[in-house]
């Protein structure tokens, strides 16, 4: 194996701040720097001095992705999907395949759907066991689908919808969803309606947790549950093994897993919480990260600087449904009222009309894509009827002006991005807010500081960015999903719920093709003349690994399926 070399951290544009995990002053790792970490020469980039790297080592060395108390516990996948650990050390019931978006075996073995698609069934892998040792039963599975509904850092519970009896057991009319049942290692699913989303958002996406050790913990805290999460117990051929929060943990082989062994001994997760993407940019240049994915390499400069730096580097994109938007806040948050002037369809109409998104989506040149709907105008699913948005500021002032807009008042936005491309990104928002005489206030809040003040709704708009699993539920930032940050930001529930939750639940229910794209044009079409949420470009996903040591199966990049996606890291092999 190459030598590795540290170096000092430089100066690269970071896509996530909120997802960058904590490293030492000088750049790459943590304070404490992980065990084997290797070392070389005098300058340090990584976490200070640690062992001289054994030539022999089958060790994967990546970045801890943690958007969760800064390293203070590893994520909830309930909340945030994007941690390796989390497709390694915890099972949903399936996986999607990354080659070709079918469904594999996960936790189950086996999945039947009946003739009329509303019964899925379930088979339990045989011999699968938590990592303390006990079994994982049916119980565990319907343990943890009725208790993310309650959930309310999670988006993922409202799906529980579809589920016969899940709507009651989220409005608290039923202590339990009626729809999910057992029998010995089976578990049945029986739906409310066909949904041809379900096997993605509702089965993939969702990661089954032990009812022994959170059964007595109240769901309001789960995703807090620090006994737990500090060294979260799962049931996949990974188990966590050493753990320095706030610098490092790593996963090790689970012996005692029942199917085939994966190739790799350990993965070694550094914490980039200080150093963010700098750290975590000068290490893959270094050569001291194999593999890096998702918000804190997504970035087209940072990732071909990286590999222009690091021949042994390669650089692979994957098509997805993620999108960045403008969303508005349209309830009083905990301190402050709403301002009334967002409530009117025209002033948000205009607003979009103030976007350059052509120069905001030349931020990530070869990346992002401009969107006039949710919906890439690559995907086939997008509504052509739409005419292609253009930039009309002139129009966009008349209108601001016709509805009685109070130029006075500055809008506040809030955002979570903090890195020097999006604080450049956000000088252009301004600018482009200013061509029509309305000033545009931006907060950046991090970490722990950003949760509470998306759901307290003290802001008028929030820039983020959402990670779909397939083109419909990009459209969970429009319609109403039950959850405690919608209260603060949906307004009209009723009018919302019948201008996205309508559309979007007759798509999901639709017997054909056809009435699939007719409920799925009118849902996108609502979103444009209502502009609640005001897409602004979507973009492909980024991975960048290290060819001249890793081995990875190359059709998992075919799809992006980040949350769901079964990266068949047990195939993976070190090769140098």
């Amino acid at each position: 194996m190459k030598k590795r070399i540290i170096v000092f951290a430089i100066s690269i544009m970071m896509i996530l701040a909120l997802s960058a995990c904590g490293g030492g002053d000088n750049g790459g790792g943590g304070t404490t720097p992980p065990p084997s970490q290797p070392s070389g020469g005098d300058n340090s980039g990584g976490g200070g001095e640690a062992p001289a790297e054994n030539a022999t080592e089958n060790v994967l060395y990546v970045h801890w992705y943690s958007s969760d108390d800064n390293g203070a516990q590893l994520e909830n996948p309930w909340v945030d999907v994007q941690g390796l650990w989390q497709h390694c050390v915890l099972e949903s019931l399936i996986w999607v395949n990354g080659a070709d978006g079918s469904w594999s075996p996960g936790l189950a073995s086996n999945m039947e759907v009946s003739a009329d698609g509303l019964t899925y069934t379930f088979t339990l892998r045989d011999g699968a066991a938590w990592h303390d040792g006990t079994p994982v039963t049916a119980d565990d599975v319907v343990f943890s689908y009725n208790t993310i509904i309650h959930d309310p850092y999670s988006s993922f519970g409202s799906r529980a919808a579809s589920i016969k009896g899940g709507q009651e057991a989220i409005d608290g009319t039923a202590d339990t969803i009626s729809g999910i049942t057992t029998d010995g290692n089976k578990i049945i699913f029986e739906l409310a309606a066909p949904d041809r989303e379900c096997v993605v958002t509702m089965f993939a996406w969702f990661r089954i947790l032990p009812k022994h050790l959170l059964g007595d913990v109240d769901p309001l805290d789960i995703s807090h549950y620090v006994d737990y999460w500090k060294h979260p117990i799962g049931s996949g051929y990974y188990k966590v093994d050493e753990v320095s929060l706030g610098n490092y943990f790593t996963i090790v082989r689970n012996d005692d897993y029942v199917g085939p062994a994966p190739k790799i001994d350990k993965i070694v997760f550094t914490n980039y919480q200080i150093a963010q993407q700098e750290g975590i940019v000068a290490d893959l240049i270094a050569g001291n990260l194999d593999f890096s994915y998702g918000h804190l390499i997504n970035d087209i400069g940072a990732a071909t600087n990286v590999v222009n730096q690091n021949p042994d580097m390669e650089l692979v994109m994957m098509p997805s449904p993620f999108m960045r938007f403008l969303k508005f806040s349209l309830m009083d948050g905990k301190t402050t009222p709403v301002n009334e002037d967002l409530k009117i369809t025209e002033v948000r109409q205009a607003i979009n009309l103030l976007l350059d998104k052509d120069t905001l989506s030349d931020f990530y040149t070869g990346q992002a894509v401009p969107l006039t709907t949710g919906v890439s105008p690559a995907d086939p699913a997008v509504n052509t009827s739409i005419p292609t948005f253009q930039r009309d500021v002139a129009k966009a002032k008349q209108m601001l002006e016709d509805a009685g807009f109070d130029f006075s008042t500055p809008l506040r936005m809030i955002y979570y991005y903090g890195d020097p491309t999006t604080a450049d990104f956000v000088e252009v928002l301004k600018a482009n807010f200013a061509d029509a005489g309305v000033t545009l206030e931006a907060t950046l809040t991090e970490g722990e500081a950003y949760t509470p003040a998306s759901l307290a709704g003290d802001f008028d708009i929030l820039y983020a960015g959402y990670a779909a699993a397939t083109p419909l539920a990009v459209y969970d930032q429009f319609a109403y999903m039950g959850q405690d940050v919608d209260t603060y930001t949906f307004g009209d529930v009723a009018f919302r719920q019948e201008i996205y939750n309508v559309p979007r639940d007759a798509y999901k229910s639709a017997t054909s093709e056809a009435d699939a794209k007719a409920a799925f044009d009118e849902l996108q079409l609502n979103g444009v003349q209502e502009a609640h949420v005001i897409p602004l470009y979507s973009m492909n996903k980024i991975a960048v690994y290290d060819k001249a040591k890793l081995s990875i199966p190359q059709d998992i990049f075919n799809t992006e399926y980040e949350m769901c996606k079964d990266y068949r890291i047990g195939e993976w092999e070190i090769i140098g």
